[in-house]
């Protein structure tokens, strides 16, 4: 199999570390031909240009085009790499803001700015399935456009494409588990996890050091730690482990669901640090970096290519290439390597319903994923688990077809939304906004 590649949105820099990744995969990628595709040619041109000086690249059986034309970059496809941001940061960055000032913790993958990421995005992967079926039918659609499972969601609601979300968010366990006990900087190889339940709030469902159980350990050396000294995403994690006997997956900003009020805290801190200059806002980063990017590919070719400061940082490690692309390194092996993903998989988890997108372990064939089974996620979580895949159901709906009324019934479905007067005054506020996206029905 020589696959062909499209990457949708591809015209930012982190493009450039999928392309390194999928070049150090060897045979699999001989003879590969890779497209970076986005709307803004200033920004294809120069992540397309760059790929090719590529020490990985160059005398490589791997070609690497640019183009802002769609069917172009679709056309005969085998895998689309979906990474399109629609309003971009900015965006995003005036949503979540517009959420903190009404009390909600937000980001691109939860709170009142996911739920706007939804309606933006919705039309626009309506009309990528539209060309997709038209120009690669059978190709997988691998969506990291956040909030995932709710744009894979839409994706199975509106065609009959094989579609699957990806994160790799669960990977951070294997620095956070390190950090949390003391052990030396991850990642560490020797653990090891199958788990289910939703994007960015799984379960390591199991769990081992060595090839051994390790929650029997994990937990008993919970009670030992001075948890004050450690990151709050650590401490975090582990009052999550005192709740339920089981590690959660993702960190960061992943604990919206069970440390919202300390998460919205952390936000309004980061909001106010941008406020008085502290820090750059990250569309001005972006933008610094996408033109010292293009300095870099106006200068000499012979220059040490990943030793430039505005590409060093864009390198996966050797042994933990992106997801993505270990994805597309196992379906093209026929492998059955696991991974967890983002997926319609109706019996993977017995107390969670058939009908949404899960976050589940599964072996990745030529066919695609296949899920793995679990008894359950911890019991006392699993009614929450239910109400989000519920909202995950009602949003998806209502960004493709539904209008005003329906919106407010989907988002008050979200946990939590406590109060009809102000989840409908910040609908106002985030609906004007974002008009340039949206359908005229959510406007009426």
């Amino acid at each position: 199999m020589k696959p062909k590649i499209a990457i949708i949105g591809g015209g930012s820099l982190r493009t450039l570390g999928l392309i390194h990744d999928w070049a150090m995969q060897g045979a699999v990628a001989d003879g590969s031909v890779v497209t970076v595709m986005d709307l803004d040619g200033r920004r294809a041109g120069i992540v397309g240009g760059l790929a090719r000086r590529m020490p990985e690249v160059r005398g490589r059986d791997l070609v690497v085009e640019e183009t802002t034309d769609l069917a172009r970059a679709l056309d005969g496809a085998d895998f689309v790499y979906n990474v399109i941001r629609v309003g971009g940061v900015d965006a995003m960055e005036r949503d979540t803001r517009i959420g903190v000032r009404y009390g909600f913790h937000g980001h691109d993958d939860f709170g009142p700015s996911a739920a706007m990421i939804v309606l933006r995005t919705a039309p626009v992967i309506q009309r990528l399935t539209r060309a997709m079926e038209q120009h690669c039918p059978r190709a997988w659609l691998l969506n990291f456009t956040n909030p995932v499972p709710f744009i894979v969601r839409i994706v199975r609601e509106v065609s009959s494409l094989r579609v699957m979300g990806l994160c790799g968010g669960d990977q951070n366990q294997l620095w956070d588990i390190p950090t949390t006990l003391g052990w030396p900087a991850g990642p560490c190889h020797d653990l090891a996890y199958r788990g289910a339940g939703l994007d960015h709030f799984s379960w390591s469902l199991e769990l081992t050091h060595k090839g051994r159980d390790f929650y029997p350990e994990l937990l008993e050396a919970a009670k030992r730690l001075d948890r004050e000294r450690l990151p709050y995403y650590c401490r975090m994690s582990l009052d999550v482990l005192d709740l339920y006997g089981k590690w959660l997956s993702c960190s960061a900003h992943c604990f919206h669901w069970t440390h919202h009020d300390e998460m919205l805290d952390r936000r309004r801190r980061d909001f106010e640090a941008v406020d008085v200059g502290r820090e750059s806002n990250r569309a001005d980063l972006q933008e610094r970096m996408m033109n010292e990017a293009e300095q870099v590919l106006a200068g000499s070719p012979d220059s040490p290519f990943w030793e430039q400061p505005a590409l060093a940082s864009l390198r996966s490690k050797p042994d933990l290439p992106a997801l993505g692309i270990k994805v597309m390194r196992a379906m093209c092996r026929d492998s059955s390597e696991e991974m967890m993903v983002n997926m319609h998989a109706p019996d993977a988890v017995g107390n969670l319903p058939g009908d949404g997108i899960l976050c589940v372990s599964a072996c990745l064939r030529r066919d695609g994923p296949h899920p793995l089974r679990f008894e359950k996620v911890p019991e006392a979580i699993a009614p929450l688990m239910r109400q989000i895949l519920a909202y995950q159901g009602a949003l998806a709906r209502v960004a493709i077809a539904g209008g005003r009324r329906e919106l407010e019934a989907a988002i008050f479905m979200d946990p939590m939304m406590r109060s009809v007067k102000t989840v409908r005054a910040m609908l106002d506020e985030l609906l004007s906004a974002n008009r340039p996206w949206l359908r005229a029905e959510l406007l009426r």
